[in-house]
């Protein structure tokens, strides 16, 4: 059997072949009249109708993911366009670089910096997700990009609780104890804004004198 590209090739194949009677239809259609009173065999309620040829077809249960299919139309149903019957396994799957966001339909998967349309986009490699602004993949407010690049970390500014290095914003920051202090031989500047180093800072105490 032929697979099926795209769900929306076959949005409008509701009925097929004429009938008179729900026992002139194939498994799992029925005689359905429309409003000119024109019979054709339809498929029942989350099924989809696949023409085998001319004058035979079949009508297949729509799948979620991770049930069984035999077409990719199946799966798109539900999960959209970048969803596949995989071809070893036989069920419902998205399409490599593609993964289920938190709607149950497949996404594609964008990096953080990567353009974007929707947050289910902006899969990190913890299974958390970024926000898709402006188009591109960030991370959520108080958070910046970890030093990977697949994840989002909590930002701490000096003097700041922090879990590690990684939080930290500052340059020449370090996370000790619990808490987001200058490295040797930095002190902190004014209101905490960043780290200088310690000689310049003398310097500068000099010259103001």
């Amino acid at each position: 059997m032929c697979k099926v590209e795209s769900v929306f090739s076959q949005a409008k194949i509701l009925a097929f072949q004429n009938c008179r009677t729900d026992a002139d239809c194939f498994k799992n259609s029925y005689c359905y009249a429309d409003r000119e009173e024109r019979k054709k065999c339809r498929c029942k309620e989350n099924f989809i109708l696949t023409p085998i040829n001319k004058t035979v077809y079949e009508c297949l249960p729509v799948a979620g993911f991770g049930d069984a299919c035999d077409i990719d139309v199946q799966c798109q149903v539900q999960l959209g366009s970048l969803a596949t019957c995989d071809e070893t396994d036989n069920v419902c799957k998205c399409i490599n670089d593609a993964h289920l966001g938190n709607d149950k339909m497949c996404h594609q998967s964008v990096a953080l910096g990567g353009l974007c349309k929707t947050n289910n986009n902006c899969l990190l490699s913890d299974g958390s997700y970024g926000v898709c602004y402006v188009g591109k993949c960030t991370c959520n407010t108080y958070q910046h990009p970890s030093e990977s690049g697949n994840t989002c970390v909590e930002s701490a500014i000096l003097n700041g609780e922090c879990e590690s290095k990684e939080n930290c914003l500052q340059a020449f920051s370090n996370c000790y104890g619990g808490i987001c202090r200058c490295i040797p031989g930095y002190v902190e500047s004014e209101h905490n804004i960043k780290c200088l180093l310690g000689k310049w800072l003398n310097y500068s105490f000099i010259g103001n004198q």
